[in-house]
């Protein structure tokens, strides 16, 4: 069974999403919505949430960019961004569907 399955391409696959994706930064993310009330626990939001992740994750990421050495810190390069960005949000929609389906 284990011939069949590459299983050195899924493992070299795995990595290169853990690689691209910066979970640290959708963290903090995350963690500054809920701080700026933008997004509450019980899963309510401000109108038009979603530029406010947006902007909140391109300023974070221009922080890192800047004042972070450039091995300390992985959102140093346009797609990362690009893909930290989209899974802020993805993710700020699954705590907002999560925070709603409890209520």
């Amino acid at each position: 069974m284990n011939e069949y399955i590459p299983s050195e391409q899924i493992q070299e696959g795995l990595r290169g999403v853990l690689e691209l994706l910066p979970l640290v930064y959708v963290i903090i993310v995350l963690m500054a919505i809920i701080g700026f009330n933008i997004v509450r626990f019980d899963g309510s939001t401000v109108k038009n949430y979603k530029v406010y992740v947006l902007l909140i994750s391109v300023a974070l990421a221009g922080v890192a960019y800047l004042f972070y050495p450039e091995d300390e810190v992985k959102v140093r390069d346009v797609p990362t961004l690009i893909i930290g960005c989209v899974s802020s949000l993805f993710f700020t929609e699954l705590f907002i569907y999560w925070r709603k389906k409890r209520k």
